[in-house]
C-alpha cells in the first residue's frame, strides 16, 4: 500500500495528528462536545493549530478557574445556611397567648 491509501490507524501518528487529537480532546473537556468549526487551513497547518491549541488551553483554564470559584462560593453559602439553621435550633419558641397580646399590647 502506498502512503495515501494506508488507513490512519496503520500509520505512525504525526505531530499534526497529535495536535489535532489534543485540540479535539481539550475542546470536548471544556465545552462538552467535539469541535466542528475549525477551518481546514487551520486544522491542517501545524503552526496555526498549535496557536489555536494554546488559546484553547488559556480559555479552558479560565473556565475551570471560574467553575472552581463558583464551587467555592456554593460551599461557603452552604456553610452559612448550615450555621443559620444551627442557630435557629437554639432559639426558644416564642410563647405568646391572645391574653398577653390584649392585656400588654
Amino acid at each position: 500500500m502506498n502512503q495515501n491509501t494506508t488507513p490512519i490507524w496503520d500509520r505512525p501518528a504525526t505531530r499534526l495528528d497529535e495536535l489535532q487529537s489534543a485540540y479535539s480532546d481539550l475542546y470536548k473537556d471544556a465545552y462538552g462536545f467535539r469541535p466542528r468549526h475549525i477551518p481546514t487551513d487551520v486544522w491542517t497547518d501545524e503552526a496555526a493549530l498549535e496557536a489555536e491549541l494554546t488559546a484553547l488551553v488559556e480559555t479552558a483554564q479560565r473556565m475551570w478557574d471560574q467553575e472552581e470559584l463558583g464551587e467555592l462560593a456554593a460551599k461557603a453559602e452552604e456553610a452559612r445556611v448550615a450555621a443559620l439553621l444551627a442557630d435557629l435550633t437554639q432559639v426558644q419558641p416564642l410563647r405568646v397567648t391572645l391574653f398577653d397580646l390584649t392585656v400588654r399590647g
